[in-house]
């Protein structure tokens, strides 16, 4: 139930902000199925920082009991067999990095 709502809200996001073509699932992320927690993944083929900064600062205000985190990739995938250019949308890692670089 949580996922169909906030997997919604990412996807209903998206929308309005016009991007045409994007995929948005809840998967588990972790090193082995001990420690893997349920995530939602969002891909877009480029993502606005401004409207990635807004989807990520949406989900971490809203209530959720079991999602642990949101993960936003840029990409595309290549149908001629080229390796896919997948790359992901690292603000939260930046901010980490600038958090720890205070300290």
């Amino acid at each position: 139930m949580e996922f169909e709502f906030i997997g919604a809200k990412v996807a209903s996001t998206l929308g309005s902000f016009g991007y045409k073509s994007y995929t948005v699932v809840m998967t588990h992320a972790g090193y082995d199925y001990l420690d893997a927690v349920p995530v939602i993944v969002a891909i877009a083929k480029i993502f606005v920082p401004f409207h990635a900064e807004q989807i990520q600062a949406e989900f971490y205000r809203m209530d959720k009991c079991h999602l642990h985190e949101i993960f936003l990739y840029n990409g595309i995938k290549q149908a001629d067999g080229r390796e896919s250019r997948i790359q992901t949308h690292a603000i939260k890692a930046r901010l980490r990095a600038q958090h720890w670089a205070r300290k």
